[in-house]
């Protein structure tokens, strides 16, 4: 062998490795055991309960996301039957949003001969909303954009709120009338109230026997 191979080897700081160094050389890396089958078993089991877990997980989630839609569904449902649209609430909005200049009305006014009393005219209006009980809802909600004004009935309905006495002046002709119906028509809505109200006019004649008026106003609500 050549003489500076020899010293080269002989100067070297390399241990002499040993026989287990060369039949199991450990290369610094943790070594890795095989799997027992059993071990093998339960491994798959953990990533199988694992992997359904967020597969229910994610069925919940669609699940209440599903029911929720469901709710908000029937709730608008529920809303659009108790709200007004359309043209009715455009009415609403306009009168909100001139200061309640705007103020649409359907009025009517009857002569009558014959004297008409209070308890008479209470007694027909009971009658009259049997068949049309919104007569004595109110609105509430007025002025949302998304959504019509809601009908509800009014906790403390009165017919003493919508059914008023008054004595024309004189010489109390048809002149006389229409002034006091332009004024009464004219007025102002209570929102916290069902919007209708009716004026029994006394002390009216005209050249047709008519002892008495009866003046009728109601929002323009279809």
């Amino acid at each position: 062998m050549d003489t500076s191979i020899k010293k080269n080897i002989s100067d070297s700081n390399v241990p002499t490795p040993t026989v287990d160094d060369v039949l199991d050389p450990d290369d610094g890396e943790p070594h890795v055991q095989p799997l027992t089958p059993s071990q093998l078993h339960r491994k798959l089991g953990e990533a199988l309960k694992s992997e359904r877990l967020q597969r229910e997980g994610r069925i919940s989630w669609l699940a209440r996301k599903i029911l929720q839609t469901g709710k908000w569904i029937e709730r608008e449902v529920d809303e659009r039957r108790q709200t007004i649209g359309g043209i009715d609430n455009l009415w609403l909005l306009l009168a909100d949003a001139t200061n309640s200049d705007f103020n649409p009305v359907c009025a009517c006014t009857f002569t009558l001969r014959g004297k008409l009393t209070v308890d008479k005219l209470i007694g027909a209006t009971e009658r009259l909303m049997k068949k049309f009980p919104k007569y004595g809802q109110r609105l509430t909600s007025v002025g949302r954009k998304w959504h019509g004004a809601r009908f509800e009935d009014d906790p403390h309905f009165d017919y003493k709120n919508h059914v008023h006495v008054t004595q024309l002046p004189e010489p109390g002709g048809k002149h006389q009338l229409e002034t006091l119906m332009g004024e009464f028509i004219a007025q102002d809505w209570d929102l916290s109230k069902p919007l209708w109200e009716m004026l029994i006019v006394e002390n009216y004649e005209d050249e047709d026997g008519a002892e008495c008026a009866l003046i009728v106003r109601g929002y323009a609500l279809e």
